[in-house]
């Protein structure tokens, strides 16, 4: 076991902790999303970073890639339209689901 002397030796050794990470209130948005600001991830020497623009710039099918569906709204539409109605990916990820809420009952089952 380790004496309190020893043990400030050893955090006298450590590197220094880094500085927290900026907080934003729910109503301010964090610097790098906000209109016109300069995003420093300039990967082609020379040319200037890119900006943040505008919604109304950017296409619509953008704001619905991470859009996915909840294993309720799954199974919700399994029981309207059956599991054939699903689409593909809809299928795959409803199979996916199931098998981690399958998993979560299992160990909860087994540790009561």
């Amino acid at each position: 076991m380790l004496s309190t002397r020893s043990l400030s030796r050893l955090s006298s050794r450590l590197p220094p902790r880094p500085s927290p990470l900026l907080s934003f209130s729910s109503s301010s948005s964090p610097p790098s999303s906000r209109v016109s600001t300069e995003i420093p991830i300039s990967y082609m020497h020379g040319e200037p970073s890119p900006t943040v623009q505008p919604r109304s710039e950017y296409p619509s099918w953008l704001w619905n890639i991470t859009s996915s569906k909840t294993l309720s709204q799954l199974d919700k539409f399994k029981d309207d339209k059956g599991f054939d109605g699903m689409e593909l990916e809809e299928q795959k990820r409803y199979v996916k689901l199931e098998g981690r809420r399958a998993i979560k009952e299992s160990n909860e089952d087994s540790t009561t």
